[in-house]
């Protein structure tokens, strides 16, 4: 795939991926978006209401 390489360990295992941003944007926001994801899948949920309460209360909702 061109404009993504792949870096080696010392065992010729795939260690880590270069990805060319200008040619890939699309798939490296998919990716970013997995990982964040998968960060937050242990966060408890906050309602949507209690969300827009607090934007709010801080003065950034009318």
């Amino acid at each position: 795939m061109k404009g993504v390489k792949y870096v080696l360990d010392d065992r010729g295992e795939v260690d880590a991926v270069i990805i060319d941003v200008k040619k890939h944007r699309k798939l490296w926001e998919d990716i970013k978006d997995i990982l964040v994801a998968r960060e937050r899948r242990k966060e408890t949920p906050v309602p949507f209401e209690e969300v827009k309460k607090r934007l709010r209360e801080k003065g950034k909702l009318p």
